[in-house]
C-alpha cells in the first residue's frame, strides 16, 4: 500500500555535554529499507548545541529530516518535499555545526528511481567557526549513489551532496 509520512520531528539525539544529533525526523533506518510509491513531506530535524561554557562551543549535526538511512536505501516513484534540517552552534568558540540531507541522508548505497525532490532545506550557523550545510534535497555518504528520472528543484542550498565520486545522475532534472 501507500504510505505518506508528514509533519515528524525529532530523531536519533547525542548524550554528551554541547553536542546535539538529530537524525531521521520522518524516518530513521538502521536496516536495509525500500520506499515504493510513498509521499515524505513537512519533516524536522533540528539539533542546537549548547552549553554553560562560553569559550568551547558545541558540535551540532542534523542529517535526513524526511530519511535518514545508516543501511542500504532505494526510493521509487517517491515524493520527498518540505523537509527541513536545521543545526546552530550559538555559544563559544570552535562551534562546529552541520546540516546536510534535508530530505534523504544515505550513509549507506542509496538508489532513487523516478523520485521528486524538491523544497527541501538543509540550514546551519555557527557562532564563529565552522558550520557546514550540503545536500538540501539528498546526501549521499561514503558510499555510491545514483538518481535515475529523478526531479530534483527548489532545496537549499543545493538539489544533491555527496563525499564520495561514486554518486551519479541519469536522465535527471
Amino acid at each position: 500500500g501507500n504510505v505518506a509520512v508528514t509533519s515528524s520531528s525529532g530523531g536519533v539525539g547525542g548524550a554528551a555535554i554541547g553536542v546535539s544529533t538529530s537524525l531521521g525526523g520522518g524516518i530513521y533506518s538502521a536496516a536495509p529499507l525500500t520506499l515504493l510509491y510513498c509521499t515524505i513531506v513537512s519533516n524536522t530535524c533540528s539539533a542546537i548545541a549548547g552549553g554553560a561554557n562560553p569559550i568551547g562551543g558545541g558540535v551540532a549535526t542534523s542529517e535526513g529530516a524526511g530519511v535518514y538511512s545508516a543501511s542500504p536505501l532505494t526510493i521509487k516513484n517517491c515524493i520527498i518535499t518540505g523537509n527541513s534540517a536545521t543545526a546552530s552552534s550559538p555559544n563559544g568558540y570552535d562551534g562546529q555545526a552541520t546540516a546536510q540531507g534535508a530530505g534523504v541522508f544515505c550513509a549507506q548505497g542509496c538508489s532513487q528511481v523516478n523520485t521528486i525532490l524538491s523544497y527541501n532545506v538543509a540550514a546551519s550557523s555557527a557562532y564563529s567557526e565552522s558550520f557546514t550545510l550540503s545536500g538540501g534535497g539528498a546526501f549521499i555518504s561514503t558510499t555510491n549513489g545514483t538518481f535515475v528520472n529523478c526531479s530534483i528543484a527548489y532545496n537549499t542550498p543545493d538539489g544533491f551532496g555527496t563525499d564520495t565520486p561514486l554518486t551519479s545522475a541519469l536522465n535527471s532534472i
